[in-house]
């Protein structure tokens, strides 16, 4: 390779090149951040594997604030910019490209399964238009720490061959795609068999759903 640049001006390139990886690497030592415990206008958060007990208003750590809590939700400003968080949340401290509001799940042998989360923790999804709630088992409920018996109402459910006990629960946080909502009806229902979390309508309903050529579409509302 020929370089053509003069011997004045390279030194310069040198130095942005240089310090250009240098601003990657400050990057890269964004803060790790994850919301372990709510109250009332305090949350015990952990940040970069320390964990710090927040008040809202109060002083900022590392640039982090909480805004506000409750039993639900944090309200936490990061980088500027203010948004809610569910316990178990893990909060992105790094400016990027937000995700696509509109979510396109093709058809695997007549079944719509995607990933996502639920209150912060990745779980799978089988988009189910006939469920009323999303609704999972005890030991899926069991794996992402939903209190079910502390704050669930104990209610009966129709499956397709029983009547059963479950528990109705308000899940915190539920994304799929760029697609997140708070607040959502769940239902935890009182079986071992460890079955597929459905996606039911207290989900789709809030969203923008259509299906076109084996591909479901789920489209964020514009409130």
């Amino acid at each position: 390779m020929k370089y053509t640049i003069a011997k004045l001006v390279a030194p310069v390139f040198l130095f942005l090149g240089l310090l250009l990886p240098l601003s990657e690497a400050v990057a890269e030592k964004a803060p790790q951040i994850q919301v372990m415990a709510l109250f009332h206008d305090k949350a015990m958060v952990k940040i970069n594997g320390g964990n710090h007990l927040m008040k809202a208003g109060g002083e900022a750590v590392d640039g982090i604030k909480l805004i506000s809590s409750n039993a639900n939700f944090a309200v936490i400003e990061v980088n500027g910019k203010k948004k809610k968080y569910g316990l178990g949340a893990q909060v992105s401290t790094r400016l990027s490209k937000p995700k696509s509001s509109v979510v396109r799940i093709p058809s695997n042998r007549g079944m719509y399964r995607t990933n996502g989360q639920i209150n912060g923790r990745s779980v799978d999804f089988l988009v189910d238009t006939g469920a009323t709630v999303i609704a999972m088992s005890r030991p899926t409920a069991d794996r992402l720490q939903i209190q079910y018996r502390e704050t669930g109402t104990p209610i009966k459910v129709s499956t397709a061959s029983e009547l059963q006990n479950a528990w109705h629960v308000k899940l915190n946080t539920v994304t799929v795609g760029g697609i997140t909502l708070h607040q959502v009806d769940g239902t935890v229902i009182d079986t071992e068999h460890d079955q597929a979390i459905l996606l039911g309508m207290s989900f789709l309903n809030r969203v923008k759903f259509s299906q076109e050529q084996g591909v479901v579409v789920l489209e964020a509302k514009i409130h």
